[in-house]
């Protein structure tokens, strides 16, 4: 699922001018957050692809789920994404920020609330948007390939938080790394500050990638020359595998941790 506020995603709903939706993802059961966040989930890995053939982005994953949790069927959004400039907030200043429920996630399908409409919609190209009006239920659940990782998370600058990490979740992700500065970091839930690994685009092009087995003292860098040796460090990372580690040459930057004045400024 993907962990992102109702605030949040209303804001992409009024970019791609889908105002009434907005306005009601604000007011949506908590039950209802979670199958935006679930169906947004599975259209990043399952749904259309870009034009490069990377996943899709996931504001227009949480607004298409958002439309499809609320009408009941899948369909196309009302235009592209726009930058808007003015007051155009649906949130009222004394709104409560919500997030879905990740307490009760574990229980459920990792694609929750996909109906079988969505599927042939999405999965395959899609002739024809407008479907009749279905309920939107939990079917039975289409696994994932391969193995699911659940005691880490993935998370952007952004606020965007992702659970029950794959590897194909991951490669999807790295893909969304074209500009440079922007951190993807990956921890483990039980101890976030002292495990985790990291990956950023230089502005050279390629990747620095680092990871803490620790304290501040053990925490080293590598860069890495393109995405597939970025997925391997991150999901060998995941999976606490040892192998990946013998694919760089690592370099011990603990004293700059410690001592940031130390640390070369990365400029984007």
């Amino acid at each position: 699922m993907i962990d992102a506020s109702d605030s949040s995603i209303a804001g992409y709903l009024v970019q791609y001018g889908e105002a009434e939706t907005a306005h009601w993802v604000l007011t949506c059961t908590e039950d209802q957050l979670l199958r935006i966040a679930s169906v947004g989930h599975w259209l990043e890995l399952r749904g259309p692809s870009t034009p490069s053939r990377g996943g899709m982005m996931p504001a227009k994953a949480l607004a298409l789920a958002s439309v499809y949790v609320r009408e009941g069927k899948p369909r196309d959004l009302i235009r592209g994404r726009r930058k808007l400039t003015g007051n155009v907030s649906v949130v009222a200043p004394e709104h409560r920020e919500r997030h879905p429920s990740f307490e009760a996630a574990p229980a459920l399908p990792w694609d929750y609330g996909v109906g079988e409409d969505a599927r042939d919609c999405w999965e395959e190209p899609c002739a024809q948007l407008a479907r009749p009006s279905v309920e939107v239920a939990a079917l039975p659940s289409a696994e994932p390939a391969g193995p699911v990782v659940s005691d880490a998370i993935m998370r952007w600058s952004n606020g965007f938080t992702k659970y029950n990490l794959t590897e194909e979740l991951i490669r999807n992700d790295v893909g969304y790394q074209r500009t440079a500065g922007q951190f993807l970091i990956i921890e483990r839930t039980a101890a976030p500050d002292v495990h985790y690994i990291q990956s950023m685009r230089r502005p050279q092009g390629d990747y620095q990638i680092e990871y803490r087995a620790g304290g501040p003292q053990e925490h080293f860098q590598a860069y890495a020359r393109n995405r597939p040796q970025v997925v391997e460090a991150l999901w060998g990372w995941c999976t606490r595998a040892t192998t990946w580690r013998e694919r760089f040459e690592w370099t011990n930057i603990g004293s700059m941790v410690l001592d940031p004045g130390r640390r070369d400024r990365i400029e984007e």
